[in-house]
């Protein structure tokens, strides 16, 4: 088989983990020497380094066996901390940094804090929320809500964005999905851009 020993292992690992997963956290990945008994791969941060240990060194294991390669170490190194030469980074420009588009197409613009009822399941989070609308990043940063279905946790955050947009429109707004988010912030910290 050609190729070194981490890209044979990693022909094998992508068969027995999702493809998401793989191309998250194992594409990223870059040999970098074999000495026999241990092949040292580069990893972008430390999260990458932490995460592979933590959760796919038994699959990397299995991977290594599959190619009479028992007790193989692997041993990741953050990109930092690798010996190889690395290319000069190009000048910065010091161009002002843009400001973010205003995003508002996806608040709901019948979730305001006017047609928000205020019960006694939901009074101090409807106090918290106002407060984080009248002076943003002062109290509760960050807001925290937790309750029940029903109980007006989207409406909140509908209302606290639908106030910024009229009281703050010098502050960028962004609502998006948890989904959304923790996808972006994989890939932030992926390519270092945190």
């Amino acid at each position: 088989m050609a190729g070194n020993v981490w890209d044979q292992i990693l022909a094998r690992v992508e068969t027995k983990i999702n493809r998401h997963s793989f191309y998250t956290w194992f594409k990223p990945t870059r040999f970098l020497e074999d000495a026999g008994e241990t092949v040292t791969v580069t990893v972008p941060n430390d999260l990458f380094r932490d995460w592979l240990t933590k959760h796919y060194i038994g699959v990397i294991g299995e991977a290594a066996e599959e190619l009479q390669r028992s007790g193989l170490v692997v041993s990741f190194v953050t990109t930092g901390n690798a010996p190889a030469a690395r290319a000069p980074s190009p000048p910065s420009t010091l161009e002002p940094p843009v400001s973010p588009p205003r995003s508002i197409a996806r608040l709901n613009q019948r979730y305001t804090f006017s047609t928000f009822v205020v019960g006694p399941s939901n009074q101090f989070a409807h106090a918290a929320a106002r407060a984080v609308a009248e002076a943003p990043s002062r109290s509760y940063n960050p807001l925290f809500i937790y309750g029940g279905v029903g109980l007006g946790k989207t409406h909140l955050m509908h209302a606290i964005g639908q106030y910024l947009n009229v009281h703050s429109q010098q502050l960028g707004l962004t609502y998006i999905s948890s989904e959304r988010f923790m996808n972006e912030m994989i890939n932030a910290v992926r390519y270092d851009r945190i």
